[in-house]
Parts: C-alpha cells; sequence; structure tokens
C-alpha cells in the first residue's frame, strides 16, 4: 500500500507522542519507531577515507588541473543508481548516491572533495539516475509531478557564484530536460573546456573555496522532489 507524505506525517506524528508518554511515567528506556530491534547498533566503526588507507572507506574524488580555470581543480562525478551493504546483519541495499565518473567505486556518503582554500573546484555532474524513483512520489507536493529522477546539486554553507548555487529551479534530468534556471549545462557559460563539450545530462558547477576550513557538503535540491543524496 502506499502512503502519502501528508499521511506518513500524520502517523509519525501520533507515534511521536505514544513514545514520549512512557517517559513522563517513569520508563527508563524509549525507542524511535523506525529503529529495528534485531539490528545490533553502535559497534560498527564509522567508515573512514582511502586516501587515508581504509580499503572499505569513503572515496576521495580524483582531481586534474582544470583546462580552463586557473588554479582549480577539475573534477567528475556520476549520480546514479547503486547498492551498499549498510549493516553487516543486512544485505545490500539499494541506493542513490554520487560516484567517482573516473573510478567509480559505490559507497554510501561517497564523492569526498578534499579542497585547500583558495584552489577552487569545477564539477561535471552527470546524470544517470533510472527511473521511477526509489520510493512512492507523492505528486500532490507542488513541483512534483515532473520526472523523478531530477537533481540539482547545492552545496550547503558554499560561498558561490549564483549560477551554480543549484537552486530548486535549476534541475535537469539524464535526457537533458531542464528546469527554467538550469543555466550551467550545455550551451552555457561554463561549457568551456575544448574538445570536452557537456552532453546532455551534464552539468558543471564552479566552487571557488575562498573560505575557512569547514565541513561542507552537496546534496540534491531539485523542486518538488529533493532526493537523499547527500555526500561529502
Amino acid at each position: 500500500m502506499k502512503i502519502t507524505r501528508r499521511q506518513f506525517i500524520k502517523g509519525t506524528a501520533v507515534v511521536g507522542v505514544g513514545m514520549a508518554l512512557p517517559l513522563k511515567f517513569g520508563v527508563r528506556q524509549a525507542m524511535a519507531a523506525a529503529n529495528s530491534p534485531q539490528l545490533t547498533k553502535w559497534f560498527q566503526p564509522i567508515r573512514g577515507l582511502t586516501a587515508l588507507g581504509d580499503p572499505n572507506g569513503i572515496p576521495v574524488l580524483t582531481g586534474t588541473a582544470d583546462p580552463v580555470f586557473p588554479n582549480t581543480m577539475f573534477y567528475q562525478v556520476t549520480a546514479s543508481e547503486f547498492q551498499d551493504q549498510l549493516h553487516p546483519a543486512l544485505g545490500p541495499t539499494r541506493l542513490w548516491g554520487y560516484l567517482d565518473t573516473t573510478n567509480p567505486l559505490p559507497r554510501h556518503l561517497g564523492g569526498v572533495i578534499l579542497a585547500n582554500r583558495g584552489t577552487a573546484a569545477r564539477i561535471r555532474f552527470t546524470n544517470m539516475l533510472p527511473t521511477p524513483h526509489l520510493i512512492p512520489v507523492d505528486i500532490t507536493v507542488p513541483g512534483a509531478n515532473q520526472a523523478q529522477n531530477r537533481i540539482a546539486v547545492h552545496l550547503h554553507g558554499g560561498f558561490i557564484p549564483w549560477i551554480t548555487d543549484g537552486g530548486p529551479f535549476d534541475w535537469w534530468t539524464p535526457s537533458g530536460v531542464s528546469g527554467l534556471s538550469f543555466l550551467n549545462g550545455p550551451g552555457g557559460v561554463l561549457d568551456n573546456i575544448p574538445g570536452t563539450p557537456m552532453l546532455p545530462g551534464q552539468a558543471d558547477y564552479f566552487y571557488g573555496n575562498d573560505q575557512s576550513t569547514r565541513l561542507m557538503w552537496y546534496h540534491d535540491h531539485a523542486h518538488g522532489i529533493t532526493l537523499s543524496l547527500i555526500h561529502i
């Protein structure tokens, strides 16, 4: 049975109230409804980085010198479907996420960029997500009645040019259909690498990295259907 977002919110609100009641009457333990008591918790080490010697860790993107912009590293990232094991007691889980296009290693939370302040990054994202969506989509949400595999990449906490901010209408699909403010795809101002033009389904993002040391993360931001493609 499919469930809409409104039904989900309504149901979880009731569950939340129910879980809070035992605490009031002195019960020492409560459990979120989504947690599974059959899975042993908190015994796995947190994944490290492949670049720091963890062979099963989170991949670090491989960059090359950008052929156009000075003092800039060029990265290539693919948004696609893959499988990863999220718990030793579980089988592989089907996920949508980011992979290094030049060295695809499927890992949840994959695609880390290690950048120095003042060294910019250009990222060419290729959308290869399948359709339909992994989970049921509530098309009554404004903007959700369009392609279910469209994406728009937003760098959370980034001080970057507006054209690559990844606003909600900066979305595009694998076939090249795009939103109203999509200006960083094929034929745009960033489509300027000689001999390597952008193709339908691709978009370039430019991040200046002129900020103090911090952890930032890029994620999907498409209007009406923001996906759980959270990485960095």
